[in-house]
Formats: structure tokens, C-alpha cells, sequence
């Protein structure tokens, strides 16, 4: 009954736009385009939760976008929802309901202006999807999925609504010209694998950071993300001959790297007294 009352809910959602644009009007060319991921919401099948963020109007990365400086360095932003985790494989809305459809209307969107794709777990692997566009510059992924065939959410939908295969891998899609900056867990069997695959097939135009974590999209701290969308072409490929040569890097190590000291040993210290407080208990 819960699944049942879930869906229905979900079906009255899916007449929303699930999409935000706001044009800053800013003397740039620079457009940010912000996907959620399965992570928007942990409870599958709630109600009150589904409710909850719909009514919030929430979308994932609104706080880091929020921003003084990234709001600065860009025209528009876009936010794109997948309300019901559907891996976007029924696009957003009633309108825009599949895939090629999200293409289409970012592809409308962002005419003219140079495009930077966020998005995390299949956030990223839409954004890697998108990428294919000409205007495309960067795709910011943090663990961005490359095949989602082992994915029950996947092969139930796929059952239910004919879905295609199409879409089951994003990797054919990848953009030729855009700069890839891919974050994710080492100790993360399936980021390992994917992230091995995205060198084998994008290693000329892909900037690695392999996070220190068994965690799944594993990801630099905030403030450091916030640096990676603001950097420059040229500190990126400074940035990519640095990681080039890592296996693995700590969000600590990271925040070293980046040349934020007084930060990273904010961070240190805050590390430390956690850790001293974990041992007390």
C-alpha cells in the first residue's frame, strides 16, 4: 500500500518542471547545470519524504552553487531533479520524459553559453550522457556512473515501461572535447572498475582524484569542489599532471595539494579533536 500510494504521489509530481533556471545576467559565457543523484532522498517508497522534497523544492548542490564566487563566474544555472530515482530513465517530467529529451532541453537552454556538467552517482551519469553536446566544456563527476545494467531500479523499470538499453552504459555518450573531473572511492569496487574504464577510454582529456574512502563517489571537501569549479583550463592541467601521478589522495591531502594551507590545517585540527573524542568515548 505504501509502494502503491508512493508512485501515485510520484505520478502528480511528474507534472512539475523538476528544474530550476536562473539567469544571473553576469558578463560571462559560463552556464553550471547541476544533476541529483539516487541520494536526494535515502527512504525509498516514503511518502512523507517524497512530499517532503517536492514541497521543499529541493535540489541537490544548491548550497555549494549558492556560492558568492561560482553565482559570480557564471551566467545561468540550471538544477535538473529526478524526483522519483528513476535513474532518469523516464527524464524529469511529463514533458521531458526521456533521456534524449534532458539533451534536448539543455542542449535549448545553454545555446550559446560554455557548459559545465555537476552531478554525482547517476547525477554523473547523465552529465556524462549530456556531455555530447558541442558546448560542453568540463563534467564534474563524482563517482558518475558508467553502466547502470546491474542496477535493480534499472531492470525494474526497463520491465515496467519497455525501457530501451540504449542508456545502460553513459560511457559511449562522453563528450570528445570537454575536460572530465572524476572523483571517487578506491576502495569502492565498482568506482575502481569505472574509473580504470574512463582512463582506458578518456585518459588524454580526464583528470582522476582517487579519494582515500570505501565510500562510493567519494569526494574532496566542499570548499575544495567549490576551487575545482572556479579553476582555470591552465590550473587544471596543472592539477591533472599533480594527480597523474597519484594512486590515492586523502580530502586532507587534497586541500594540501590545492595550495589551501590555513584551511587544511583547520581541517587537521578539526580531525584531530574528533579523533580524540572517539577514543574518550
Amino acid at each position: 500500500m505504501q509502494k502503491a500510494n508512493f508512485y501515485e504521489l510520484l505520478e502528480k509530481y511528474r507534472n512539475d518542471n523538476n528544474y530550476i533556471v536562473k539567469d544571473f545576467n553576469n558578463d560571462n559565457n559560463n552556464c553550471f547545470v547541476f544533476f541529483t543523484s539516487q541520494g536526494i532522498y535515502k527512504e525509498n517508497f516514503d511518502v512523507d519524504v517524497l512530499k517532503s522534497i517536492h514541497d521543499s523544492n529541493r535540489y541537490e548542490w544548491s548550497n555549494i552553487a549558492s556560492n558568492s564566487k561560482i553565482i559570480k563566474n557564471c551566467r545561468k544555472m540550471i538544477f535538473i531533479r529526478d524526483i522519483g530515482k528513476e535513474l532518469y530513465q523516464r527524464g524529469i517530467n511529463v514533458k521531458i520524459d526521456s533521456i534524449q529529451k534532458i539533451v534536448d532541453f539543455i542542449k535549448k537552454e545553454t545555446q550559446g553559453l560554455c557548459v559545465y556538467l555537476v552531478g554525482s552517482s547517476s547525477g554523473g551519469y547523465i552529465a556524462f550522457i549530456v556531455s555530447q553536446l558541442e558546448n560542453v566544456k568540463r563534467v564534474y563527476s563524482f563517482g558518475g556512473l558508467l553502466s547502470i545494467g546491474d542496477k535493480h531500479t534499472y531492470t525494474y523499470l526497463k520491465e515496467k515501461y519497455e525501457i530501451e538499453d540504449a542508456y545502460v552504459s553513459s560511457e559511449p555518450f562522453i563528450g570528445k572535447k570537454c575536460l572530465i573531473i572524476h572523483s571517487f572511492g578506491v576502495g569502492d569496487e565498482k568506482d575502481k572498475r569505472e574509473a580504470r574504464l574512463l582512463s582506458e577510454k578518456h585518459k588524454n582529456q580526464l583528470i582522476l582524484i582517487p579519494i582515500s574512502s570505501n565510500m562510493h563517489a567519494a569526494r574532496p571537501y566542499g570548499d575544495d569542489i567549490i576551487k575545482l569549479f572556479l579553476y582555470s583550463d591552465s590550473q587544471l592541467l596543472h592539477l591533472k599532471k599533480k594527480m597523474d601521478k597519484r594512486v590515492e589522495i586523502t580530502p586532507l591531502q587534497f586541500c594540501f595539494l590545492s595550495g589551501r594551507w590555513l584551511t587544511a590545517f583547520k581541517h587537521l585540527l578539526k580531525e584531530a579533536v574528533m579523533s580524540k573524542n572517539e577514543r574518550e568515548n
